[in-house]
C-alpha cells in the first residue's frame, strides 16, 4: 500500500483522473440490409467531444464533472469544491479528504494548490507514467465499454448518455487498495 494512508484513510482517498470522449460523425462501419444504401443524419460533419472529471472514493463512490472543453486548472478547481461539498459530508472519516492525482499541470498550479488547501485536500500524486496504480482508470474503461457501439446524433445525447453511466453505476465495484498494493 501507498506509504502515505492507512488503512483507515483509504476510506478518505479519492482516485481522480480526467478522460475525453468524443463524437465523431464520420462513419466507417455500417450494418445495413444488402443492397440498400444506409442514411445515418448528424447534427454535425466534424469531430467534438467532452472531458470528464471524476474520481472513485475509498467506498466505491463515484464523482463526475462534464465539461464541453478540455479540463483546466479552473475546471479542476470547480471539481475540488464538488466533491468538497458534495461528497464530503458523507466521509465515514472525519478529516482530510486525500486526493490521488496523476501529474497534470493544471493540477500544480498554484491557485489549485491554495484552493485544495482552503477546501482541506490533501493531493498524493503517482509516479510519472504509472496508470497501473490508478483507480479512476477503470472507471474509464467501463464508461467506453458503455458506450461502445452506440451511435450519438448529437453531443447533447452523448452527454445524456454519459450521466446515465454516472448515474446507473452510482457505485462500481473497484477497490482502490487493490491499485496501491
Amino acid at each position: 500500500m501507498a506509504p502515505y494512508l492507512s488503512l483507515e484513510g483509504i476510506a478518505n482517498l479519492i482516485a481522480v483522473d480526467e478522460c475525453s470522449v468524443r463524437l465523431e460523425t464520420r462513419l466507417r462501419k455500417v450494418v445495413a440490409e444488402k443492397g440498400s444504401k444506409p442514411v445515418i443524419t448528424s447534427e454535425k460533419s466534424y469531430s467534438k467531444g467532452v472531458s470528464i472529471i471524476g474520481g472513485i472514493s475509498g467506498t466505491g463512490q463515484l464523482i463526475w464533472d462534464i465539461i464541453d472543453s478540455r479540463a483546466n486548472s479552473t475546471h479542476f478547481k470547480n471539481f475540488l469544491e464538488t466533491v468538497k461539498f458534495n461528497y464530503g459530508q458523507y466521509l465515514p472519516n472525519k478529516g482530510p479528504i486525500h486526493m490521488q492525482l496523476d501529474n497534470a499541470t493544471y493540477h500544480k498550479t498554484k491557485t489549485v494548490k491554495e484552493k485544495a488547501k482552503e477546501l482541506g485536500i490533501e493531493f498524493h500524486f503517482q509516479p510519472s507514467h504509472s496508470p497501473h496504480v490508478m483507480a479512476a482508470e477503470e472507471i474509464w474503461r467501463q464508461l467506453r465499454e458503455f458506450l461502445r457501439s452506440r451511435l450519438f446524433k448529437s453531443i447533447n445525447w452523448l452527454r445524456e448518455a454519459i450521466t446515465e453511466f454516472f448515474v446507473f453505476n452510482r457505485v462500481l465495484n473497484i477497490s482502490i487498495t487493490s491499485y496501491l498494493t
